[in-house]
């Protein structure tokens, strides 16, 4: 079984790999995204305790509209961040008319790093 944060080591691999493979670069942003996306909601569920939130979870926009308006400053910052790589993984995976380049993978991907040091700071 693989965890949420392999897709993170695939989306590193991904861009190792693809320094001018712009499908490669697209599949690493949107592994990023999914990697913390799927870490954050199974640590929140956790967290809370409370199987009412899975289904609550599985809706990326309602999942990220309650962090966004939580009273807790690292809840809100951590709905923020996941929204912005939300932004950049829709880039990635419908805008392909567009050119993504590596240094936009490799912002996406160290936007992903952050979510996963504050997902960490806020529930381990």
């Amino acid at each position: 079984m693989i965890n949420p944060l392999d897709y993170l080591i695939f989306a590193r691999e991904l861009l190792d790999e693809g320094k001018d493979n712009e499908i490669k670069i697209r599949t690493a942003i949107s592994r990023a995204y999914y990697g913390v996306y799927l870490y954050a909601t199974s640590k929140y569920v956790q967290f809370k305790g409370d199987s009412i939130f899975e289904g609550i979870v599985s809706s990326h926009m309602k999942f990220i509209d309650i962090l966004k308006k939580d009273n807790d400053k690292l809840l809100n910052k951590l709905g923020n961040q996941i929204f912005d790589l939300k932004k950049d993984r829709e880039k990635a995976d419908y805008e392909i008319k567009k050119d993504i380049t590596k240094s936009f993978g490799e912002k996406a991907y160290s936007q992903a790093q952050r979510i996963k040091d504050t997902i960490n700071s806020k529930f381990n």
